[in-house]
């Protein structure tokens, strides 16, 4: 698989409130960015970050790139002068660029920190993946980069705090300039739904950054008793209409089916009856 994210500044309390982020404390947002990465990606898997991956930071460098899955290219960001010089960069990274073209096999990419108005390639459909703006739709160009769906934020406020496939990376990216194009028309009414369409979201993610330990130490014998597995799995219902949420279920599910078949059946019919009519389905009765 080959992942792209930017901008997860590790370290950095103040993005919490600059970009509205829906964590408590730096200490909270570095676990859950780090908890989320490793969710996604595995050790073979690649991971393009686009800049600004620690910033302000009190601990070493080394304490959050020893724990990140996958083998990373880092573009340059603005604020990634200063701990790439206290780490050992080519134990952890198998690049280190200001700029590159690659392809991931069916797209012709171009990889910057800062969003470019124009790339190699640009009339033939090629893509451009950035970082740098996160979440801001308040400034002068952004009107500009919501004509442009070429032009991809990596940022992890627009992509659920987690590494992205070139696919999810595009989705995400046109819920994002679509929505705050419709902002600019709706009535009260919409507007409110849309922020309480935010707080759902943020509630998700606060879920998943739950949830996610909570799956280890079940798949891995932490947790066995029954009943606690199942009081998990019915929280974790609630909310699989996110991707990663069902994910984490759906492994729970495969994982008991030896121990507590039961169990397992009742959730899985449980899953089907709520969610079974979306995107993802559940692979069980036929393993």
């Amino acid at each position: 698989m080959i992942y792209f994210t930017s901008d997860l500044h590790l370290g950095h309390a103040n993005i919490i409130n600059h970009c509205k982020r829906p964590f408590s404390s730096v200490d909270e947002m570095d676990e859950r960015l780090i908890s989320m990465w490793n969710a996604r990606v595995q050790p073979n898997d690649t991971v393009y970050v686009l800049g600004d991956l620690i910033f302000r930071s009190a601990a070493a460098p080394e304490s959050y790139l020893s724990r990140l899955r996958g083998k990373k290219h880092l573009i340059l960001g603005n604020h990634d002068s200063a701990w790439t010089k206290k780490a050992d960069m080519p134990l952890h990274f198998l690049s280190v660029e200001r700029f590159t073209e690659i392809s991931d096999g069916r797209h012709k990419i171009t990889l910057c920190h800062y969003p470019l108005m124009s790339w190699n390639q640009m009339a033939k459909g090629s893509y451009m993946i950035h970082g740098h703006v996160h979440n801001n739709c308040e400034a002068t160009y952004f009107s500009l980069m919501k004509t442009m769906p070429n032009l991809l934020n990596a940022g992890v406020e627009i992509n659920e705090y987690r590494p992205v496939t070139f696919d999810e990376l595009v989705k995400n990216n046109e819920r994002f300039k679509s929505g705050h194009e419709e902002m600019e028309t709706v009535d009260d009414h919409v507007q409110g739904f849309a922020v309480f369409a935010a707080k759902l979201h943020d509630m998700t993610q606060q879920a998943l950054y739950q949830f996610t330990p909570i799956t280890e130490d079940i798949i891995g014998g932490k947790i066995s008793n029954e009943k606690e597995i199942e009081r998990h799995l019915t929280f974790m219902l609630d909310f699989c209409h996110d991707d990663a949420v069902f994910l984490l279920f759906d492994r729970i599910i495969h994982s008991i089916r030896d121990q507590h078949p039961e169990t397992a059946d009742f959730y899985y019919r449980s899953y089907e009856d709520m969610w079974g009519s979306g995107e993802n389905e559940m692979d069980y009765e036929n393993e």
